[in-house]
């Protein structure tokens, strides 16, 4: 475990597996949930590449070839391939860079992963730069699956949520609702992807959360049993669910080239 502290009012941990963001602390307060049961999507923030959320039955097709991927949530594909990954961290000062190689059966291209955090006293940046090692073009979605500690109640704010129409709850059909500004619990929860304008802010009750993002503007709100009511999970993304099968935002990655983005968060007591 690696950790970066900014003066003495931001502080983070980091895994060598997975480069996963394990705890965030603000003035000694927790502001991500911690995961009780071990697993990286159940708490903290895990890194999803490359691809985020589900592929539909573990199947896709790319450049007119038929893939298949370990079915880790029968039937369906879910949350990226590196989470078991051992990543290279090497720490100093307020940085963390964390480098990997993604290489696993039923994924036959071979991508370079480098996870860069960078903090100050009220911001925690985390950085992706994913690069193409094969021959041949290769499929590439990034998301990040963060949950947010609240304190009795939560609402988060943008220019637009715009939601998407999903097929059997989780496969967007590729319609989009109207935006709507304001989005707070609701009546059956949510487990729900958008796409948003712009930044967001995120009300926790006692501290406020505004994040940016940088090529990351599809997101899934989730505040379902494993944020174990009081936690809300929102998770920044490149691409929608299912965007190896749909293509929604799906990055078609050249053999050598990299494909760069990432978010911030910004802490600060109401």
């Amino acid at each position: 475990m690696v950790s970066l502290a900014a003066g003495d009012r931001l502080s983070i941990e980091i895994s060598e597996v997975g480069a996963y963001l394990k705890r965030v602390q603000f003035d000694g307060h927790d502001v991500m949930k911690i995961s009780t049961d071990g697993i990286e999507t159940h708490g903290g923030c895990a890194h999803l590449i490359p691809f985020a959320n589900r592929v539909r039955n573990g199947r896709f097709s790319f450049q007119g070839k038929e893939y298949v991927l370990r079915a880790n949530s029968p039937p369906n594909a879910m949350h990226g391939l590196i989470r078991g990954l051992n990543f290279d961290v090497r720490a100093g000062g307020s940085m963390a860079e964390c480098t990997s190689t993604l290489k696993e059966d039923g994924f036959p291209w071979v991508y370079a992963v480098r996870i860069r955090y960078t903090i100050t006293q009220e911001t925690i940046s985390i950085d992706y730069e994913t690069t193409n090692m094969s021959q041949t073009h290769g499929p590439l979605m990034i998301g990040a699956h963060p949950y947010f500690l609240f304190n009795g109640k939560w609402e988060a704010e943008s220019r637009g949520f715009r939601e998407l129409v999903c097929n059997d709850g989780y496969f967007p059909t590729g319609r989009m609702l109207e935006p709507v500004s304001l989005l707070k619990p609701r009546e059956g929860g949510y487990d729900t992807p958008y796409l948003v304008e712009g930044a967001l802010s995120l009300d926790l009750g006692d501290i406020r959360l505004e994040l940016s993002n940088r090529g990351m503007p599809y997101f899934m709100f989730y505040d379902g049993k494993y944020g174990g009511g009081r936690s809300i999970a929102v998770e920044p993304m490149t691409g929608a669910p299912d965007c190896f099968n749909n293509g929604m935002g799906l990055v078609q990655l050249a053999p050598g080239r990299g494909f760069s983005c990432g978010f911030s968060i910004g802490i600060s007591w109401k």
